[in-house]
């Protein structure tokens, strides 16, 4: 019976503990290729004044100074996303360590203005 217990415990301890996803809202300020995948760069709380004529290294900046970040989203969300729409994003909560982070993007929607 403890045997059962234990095993249930450690089932409910994974589902439950691989099934959290963190959730971001921004705006996209820059598409760029990486490699083999392609990224958005997606920062809360801007407008587009805020990004509109900055270079690279500004944007980068931008994003740092508001919690941005990069996220690997497929071929056909980076073709059909335009620099200046407002998303929400859902990630497994891993990232690479840069700053800003780079994420994997496990879900994303487009957010009505």
């Amino acid at each position: 019976m403890k045997r059962y217990l234990l095993l249930f415990a450690l089932l409910l301890f994974l589902t439950v503990g691989c099934s959290s996803m963190e959730k971001n809202e921004g705006v996209i300020i820059d598409k760029r290729p990486s490699n083999e995948n392609t990224q958005l760069l997606v920062v809360p709380g801007v407008s587009e004044d805020d990004f509109k004529n900055k270079t690279e290294r500004e944007l980068i900046e931008l994003a740092k100074e508001n919690e941005g970040a990069y996220y690997y989203v497929t071929n056909e969300e980076h073709e059909n996303l335009e620099v200046g729409t407002k998303v929400s994003i859902q990630w497994n909560g891993t990232e690479a360590e840069s700053n800003p982070p780079q994420r994997t993007a496990q879900r994303l929607e487009v957010q009505e203005e």
